[in-house]
């Protein structure tokens, strides 16, 4: 059964932990300036030598150790700072639980347990792709430091002088916004909110697995603003049970920088405290979506500003929406499906249209060759 303080509680939690992974990928900063530290070193030390076969091998060497120690050490720290999350976060769920579910003592898992769960539980970062949390956290080092290694060989083939192969190098590792270690600190943000909401997500099934008489399965919370991704606004508030086969399709995080969570769901035969409550809602009013020169989207909003305000726990996500402008919904949806989301009198019919059965996002050709309400609006808008 749902139970709206616990809605509410999760939806406010989630939020403080997206601010929490944002510090955690923060972090990686002062590695990423002794890369770049490092780097300079080597380059200073070999400038006006010639540029013999050995003295580029050794300088290649170098600066992969230097890439690969500080990359490795960032996701050291990060492992560490999740895994004292997962024993917080495994507290927290089961103190919810214990505030809500009158009448039972829930038992707290152990942080262990919470990480035995995150490390064997696949973690979805496409419509099909999966990878594991091991390889996630190695996945990132071993991406930014054979970057740099390619880079720095390049710059040694396309180099005839040291000073010539130190500029190769700083424009391509460290110089402008597409540079390696600019694309590592992006790179380090999309690990943390990932790996944190994998945290959180894993915490909870700890939970529910060494509570499972008093809860029934999971009920999926999107974040209610206008960044949220389609798959995650048509899942908003549908619930799935514990033996479902298709689970690991649903889980947050449901894609790379997933801001969604699970909120346990309590079992009807147990009693639990109801009461009015809200979550949170922060839709972009007003502004234009971004397109290119073609006139297609792009992804994003310009001038738009932000609308805070608490709602019903009780709603989903297109609910919420369908109150906006419709120049706002446009902005969310782009304007043909903001104007058939305008046509269908169902948000919860139009969640379900714009989905496969696992919860992946159609294409709008794919939709409108569905056989149902949205198809024929579709075909008829165009």
């Amino acid at each position: 059964m749902q139970n709206d303080k616990i809605t509410a509680l999760y939806s406010q939690h989630q939020a403080g932990v997206m601010r929490l992974a944002a510090t955690e990928g923060k972090k990686v900063v002062p590695y990423l300036d002794a890369i770049e530290a490092g780097i300079q070193a080597i380059l200073k030390r070999n400038r006006g030598k010639p540029l013999t076969a050995k003295r580029q091998a050794d300088m290649i060497e170098a600066i992969n150790a230097v890439s690969r120690e500080n990359l490795q050490a960032y996701v050291k720290e990060f492992k560490a700072d999740n895994r004292v999350f997962a024993e917080y976060e495994a507290q927290f769920t089961a103190g919810i639980a214990n505030k809500v579910v009158e009448g039972v003592a829930v038992s707290v898992p152990v942080a262990s347990s919470v990480v035995a769960v995150a490390v064997a539980t696949p973690i979805k970062v496409g419509e099909k792709t999966f990878t594991t949390y091991s390889k996630m956290l190695s996945g990132y080092w071993r991406k930014y430091a054979d970057e740099i290694d390619g880079n720095v060989r390049a710059a040694f083939m396309d180099g005839t002088s040291s000073a010539e192969v130190a500029n190769n190098i700083a424009a391509s590792i460290w110089d402008g916004k597409s540079s390696t270690l600019e694309k590592a600190k992006r790179g380090a943000r999309t690990l943390t909110n990932t790996g944190m909401t994998h945290m959180a997500t894993s915490a909870r099934e700890a939970m529910i697995e060494d509570n499972d008489d008093l809860f029934m399965g999971y009920r999926f919370i999107a974040t209610l603003d206008s960044l949220t991704s389609a798959t995650c606004r048509s899942g908003d508030q549908q619930v799935y049970k514990r033996d479902d086969p298709n689970l690991s399709s649903f889980r947050p995080p449901r894609h790379p920088n997933c801001r969604s969570s699970w909120v346990p769901e309590v079992d009807g035969r147990y009693k639990t405290d109801l009461g009015d409550t809200k979550r949170a809602s922060s839709f972009s009013a007003g502004g234009e979506y971004n397109t290119d020169a073609d006139g297609k989207r792009t992804g994003g909003v310009s001038g738009a500003r932000r609308d805070p305000k608490p709602v019903s726990s009780k709603q989903t996500y297109y609910e919420q929406m369908g109150k906006l402008k419709a120049a706002d919904q446009d902005n969310i949806l782009g304007p043909t499906l903001g104007k058939a989301f305008r046509k269908m009198k169902s948000p919860d019919e139009f969640a379900k249209a714009t989905v496969d059965t696992l919860g992946n996002p159609l294409t709008i050709a794919e939709m409108k060759a569905k056989d149902d309400k949205l198809a024929d609006i579709l075909n008829a808008i165009n």
